[in-house]
């Protein structure tokens, strides 16, 4: 389910507050319905990139979900997520293009 209006506005006002994801600097997405759910990630730098060592690209990039992401986040002792060795299912300008082709914090 695409959200849009007031629900899209308040989605991208969530995803832009990085300091509050769970599993920071990574935030689970997905998108479509329960029984074809495709999953991914979102690496807090493409959204806010920081002053110094960042690893942002130039857009907003969905990383595919693995079950060893899935496990890294599940487990917070766990080591990071390795983003460089996650292929980039898709590549967005903004956050509302991102949430327009369907994509939703998990």
């Amino acid at each position: 389910m695409t959200l849009t209006g007031d629900d899209a506005e308040r989605e991208a006002q969530l995803l832009r507050r990085i300091s509050e994801w769970p599993r920071y600097p990574w935030l689970p997405v997905g998108r479509g319905r329960p029984e074809s759910r495709e999953l991914g990630l979102v690496f807090a730098d493409d959204i806010e990139s920081p002053e110094r060592n960042s690893q942002a690209a130039d857009c907003i990039r969905v990383f595919g979900a693995t079950p060893e992401t899935g496990t890294a986040l599940m487990n917070p002792n766990d080591g990071a997520i390795d983003g460089s060795s996650l292929d980039i299912v898709a590549e967005y300008d903004s956050v509302e293009e991102m949430i327009g082709d369907g994509w939703q914090g998990d």
